[in-house]
């Protein structure tokens, strides 16, 4: 009867339907089962990036709060390799007959890999005439195909057989086929046949090599039961509420008649979360008649059945008589309950079945008596879980209503009343698991537009943010999307976009909001499932300054027509000042740019303030602003603090004060007498607010020479500036042929040094065509040059270059003074011009760095040495630890107050210990096995150069 064997082979790759995004989460799906903010601790995929940034908080000089981000660092999970091969066998056959030895092989790894499966190079030759391995694709015990996936040449070769490239999670199931042979005697092979596999990346596992053995006993003139259990119904997997209905195909293939015993097990143990259908049983001697559940004889003839429940459901069958060479099967149904649990775990039963009446099992019925000795298990017939995926993303944290996903109202809108140009804005987008199952969900931004919503102006940035508020939301899976990482059936996760507002959204009016952006998160279980929430800011608040001088007009009413609202007369070549009282009118902290725009005698007003040009000078002119060191007292020369172009921050409703310093040509045709009309301006480059007023200055005219312009910069320690200015006769009469510069370094004594160059080719920068006139650490140079003589209206080019000393500090200011003098001619000695050198304000840098460590059993143990860190990216395997090293350093030259560093445990990772924060600052954390924020807060201070540094380690999830 079994001398034709199956011979064709299967497909080798078998992946139960849902299961390969299941592997990883469904060990964790039991630690979440309250409604709770949570994301969902799984063992990473191979491949997976764990990846964040920290960042930092600090208040630069001026007391303004700045952010800093730091690089990103990556590590890769590795593969661990782990797989099961089930189950050993014990068979009784009759001679002449095939005997079928079911086996699977399930890759329980975070990766992929393929397994050879081989059986020794000889058999029992005494019982057997062959033995080969087939596929078994549905898990049926029986072969499939009629072609062998390799077959033992007795003597000469054992027998390989690949399982193919099996994902993790993937099971390879197959037949051992023993053929028996005719002339085998009663009895027992003294020795099992072996199979073996082995991964072909055998490294990556702590035991690489499984048997199991299959052992074969010959009996004569009895009968030989084989039994294989198998799903009939329609699908192999499903969510809770399906229905599955099993077989137990039974065939004699011994030599003489006999009864049988059956039974199998339903609710507990392997078949836990599984409930027996009543009445569902059926046999296939009495075709569609119902076999009855009860303990008595009413079952039709030739079989006794039960299904017993209490708590788990016993199935026994006794079939009186089965035929030598006969089949037969008994099918029923069972239902996977609500909270079963994801997977096929729980459904690899075998059921058990027995010769009655053989000595240890004796059976005229049921119950049996004595109770069941020895048995044989049928091969697992698995049933995959899956979940169901859903997802809702809403405003609430206690509720997760949905809305209608198009409008921005109702739960579907986190709402923000206003905020400034310029401002971050901060919203909390709640993101619910409503599905069964654990699921990761992407998070997209701007993909849905709500109904009648606006578009939040051009140029604001959205960033994601995990539930922090401080971590960026990164990809959990190396997809390049944003996610959440793994979120429980019934949790949710807050993911926070802030809205960075462009600072001219104002620029020259607010755009009408109310403005909104839309939130999607999409299962990744399920892509097809996602759902969006909006985030909409109701108005952006119209900037506005007002620019005046002592008692001048204010609200923003400043003029661009005559008359002036403040005239200052001097001579040419002197210098007239002007307070500049700058007051913020708006709801939030702005700068503004000074300008300024002079016009001769002989021109009109400016038409408008669209016709205002920044920077616009008569020749010989020249116009700088200082802090006003007396407040809002007049102007002079001993007013005048730090050279500035802008005011640097002012708060709402304060006022900031400056002086403009005019300087007039002391010659030349812009010397005229008259009045020149010079109109100052003050500017938002963030918002657009700005104010114009009118003031004038009043000169006769005298012959002069003159140097302009005055320079104004800012540096590092150490490093250098190039101030352009030009020796001009702004006269009507020739000057010079010889020139001698007087200059004088205000901070020579502090180490700063200038050198003064001809700019011969006039581009403004220091080249092999320029001339070195002289400079010096002097505090006083006195350098005479000989040049052609300025002709009426003519200059030379000239440039001074400074350079401040190493060691400079935040906010030291040095002042190069420098005059020119004519020797020759009588134009005499030029005003003085200043190049104002201000040393920058601090600023924070942060350095993240990683480097491997091992779980030592209860934490991370102890930190690597330092040069075990690195920026680069790492690999790393589930259960071991990544430390985390995270540096602030001072980059500036004056202190900075307030530094809190942030960080977080990444997705796939939770708290590993190890945290510390050098000395100055407390330390915040989760507690080991948890995840969450991980910070250092506050150093009051860190100095120039110095640094801060946070320490601590994770541990990959497995």
């Amino acid at each position: 009867m079994f001398s034709n064997i199956p011979t064709a082979p299967p497909p080798l790759n078998r992946r139960s339907f849902g299961f390969s995004f299941l592997i990883g989460l469904i060990a964790a799906v039991s630690l979440m089962t309250v409604l709770s903010e949570s994301a969902q601790a799984a063992t990473p995929m191979a491949g997976a990036t764990i990846s964040n940034r920290a960042t930092a908080d600090y208040n630069d000089t001026g007391g303004t709060l700045q952010h800093a981000s730091s690089n990103e660092v990556t590590t890769t999970v590795t593969q661990v390799g782990s797989y099961t091969l089930v189950s050993d066998n014990a068979k009784t056959a009759a001679p002449g007959t095939a005997v079928y030895m079911p086996h699977t092989l399930t890759n329980t790894g975070n990766g992929s890999d393929t397994f050879n499966i081989t059986l020794p190079t000889t058999f029992d030759t005494t019982y057997l005439s062959g033995v080969a391995i087939y596929p078994d694709t549905n898990a049926d015990g029986q072969p499939d195909g009629t072609t062998p996936l390799c077959t033992v040449v007795n003597g000469t070769s054992g027998c390989t057989a690949s399982t193919g490239l099996l994902a993790a999670g993937d099971a390879f199931h197959f037949v051992v086929v023993m053929n028996v042979k005719a002339t085998a005697a009663n009895g027992t092979m003294a020795a099992p046949e072996v199979v073996t596999a082995v991964p072909v990346s055998a490294s990556l596992y702590a035991t690489a090599t499984l048997s199991n053995n299959d052992t074969l006993t010959v009996a004569n003139n009895i009968p030989v039961f084989a039994v294989n259990k198998s799903i009939i119904s329609s699908l192999t997997t499903g969510p809770a509420g399906t229905e599955v209905e099993y077989k137990l195909a039974y065939t004699n293939s011994g030599n003489a008649a006999g009864p049988l015993y059956l039974k199998d097990l339903i609710g507990s143990g392997t078949t836990a979360s599984y409930s027996y259908v009543t009445g569902s049983a059926r046999w296939s001697s009495s075709g569609a008649t119902a076999l009855t559940d009860a303990t008595d004889t009413s079952d039709p003839s030739g079989i006794v059945y039960q299904a017993i429940t209490a708590g788990t459901t016993t199935i026994e069958a006794f079939i009186a008589n089965v035929p030598a060479n006969a089949s037969g099967f008994i099918t029923f149904k069972v239902t996977v309950d609500a909270g079963a649990p994801l997977g096929t775990s729980e459904t690899t039963n075998s059921a058990q079945y027995a010769r009655a009446n053989n000595g240890t099992v004796d059976c005229t019925g049921l119950p049996c008596s004595p109770a069941l000795g020895t048995v044989t298990t049928t091969n697992q017939s698995p049933f995959t879980v899956i979940g169901s995926y859903s997802v809702v993303a809403n405003n609430s944290t206690a509720s997760s209503t949905d809305g209608n996903n198009t409008a921005a109202t109702g739960n579907d809108v986190v709402t923000v009343a206003s905020a400034a140009p310029g401002a971050v804005v901060s919203f909390n987008n709640i993101i619910w698991n409503t599905g069964t199952s654990s699921d990761t969900f992407n998070i997209t931004t701007g993909s849905v537009t709500a109904t009648g919503s606006t578009a939040f102006p051009t140029g604001t940035t959205f960033q994601l943010f995990k539930s922090d508020g401080s971590t960026p939301l990164t990809s959990s899976d190396a997809d390049g999307i944003p996610d959440t990482g793994p979120v429980a059936a019934g949790a949710y996760y807050t993911v926070v976009l802030k809205a960075t507002l462009p600072a001219n959204a104002c620029n020259p009016t607010c755009p009408t909001g109310p403005f909104t952006v839309s939130k999607t998160a999409t299962s990744q279980g399920n892509p097809s499932k996602s759902n969006t929430v909006f985030d909409q800011l109701t108005a952006i608040a119209q900037p506005s300054v007002d620019l005046t001088n002592a008692g001048g007009l204010g609200a923003g009413t400043g003029s661009v027509a005559s008359p002036a609202i403040t005239t200052v007369s001097v001579a040419p070549g002197a210098i007239a000042y002007f307070n500049l009282n700058v007051a913020n009118s708006g709801t939030a902290i702005d700068n503004y740019n000074l300008s300024y725009h002079l016009l001769d005698t002989t021109g009109s007003d400016l038409a408008s303030a669209a016709a205002f040009s920044p920077g616009t000078l008569l020749a010989g002119w020249t116009v700088t602003f200082h802090v006003n060191t007396a407040g809002t007292g007049a102007c002079s020369a001993s007013t005048l603090g730090s050279v500035v172009t802008n005011t640097g921050a002012v708060a709402p409703s304060t006022t900031a004060n400056f002086c403009a310093v005019v300087t007039t040509p002391a010659a030349g045709p812009t010397a005229l007498s008259g009045s020149y009309r010079t109109y100052f301006r003050v500017m938002s480059g963030a918002t657009g607010a700005s104010d114009i007023k009118l003031d004038a200055v009043t000169l006769t005219p005298l012959i002069n020479l003159t140097l302009t312009p005055s320079g104004t910069g800012q540096i590092q320690p150490g490093g250098t500036i190039l101030y352009p200015h030009t020796l001009a006769n702004g006269g009507n009469n020739s000057c010079g042929g010889n020139f001698s510069f007087t200059v004088t370094n205000s901070q020579a004594a502090a180490g700063w040094s200038y050198l003064l160059y001809r700019d011969n080719n006039g581009d403004g920068q220091v080249d092999a065509a320029d001339t070195v006139l002289g400079g010096g650490s002097n505090a006083t140079d006195t350098i005479t040059t000989t040049m052609s003589a300025l002709s009426a209206g003519t200059g030379v080019k000239l440039l001074v270059k400074v350079q401040a000393p190493a060691g400079a500090t935040s906010g030291a200011l040095d002042v190069i003074n420098i005059t020119a003098t004519d020797t020759v001619l009588s134009c005499g000695t030029t005003a003085p011009i200043a190049d104002t050198t201000t040393v920058l304000a601090g600023q924070i840098r942060l350095v993240k760095t990683q480097a491997l460590g091992t779980w030592v059993g209860t934490d991370c143990g102890t930190a690597p040495n330092a040069a075990s860190y690195a920026i680069t990216a790492l690999s790393q395997k589930p259960g071991e630890c990544i430390w985390y090293k995270i540096v602030a350093t001072n980059e500036g030259d004056a202190d900075v107050t307030n530094v809190v560093i942030n960080d977080a445990t990444p997705t796939f990772t939770t708290y590993g210990s190890g945290g510390a924060c050098s000395a100055g600052a407390t330390l915040t954390k989760p507690a080991v096995g948890s995840s969450g924020t991980v910070n250092c807060a506050t150093w009051p201070t860190v100095a120039p150069a110095a640094t801060v540094q946070l320490d601590f380690a994770v541990r990959i999830d497995q």
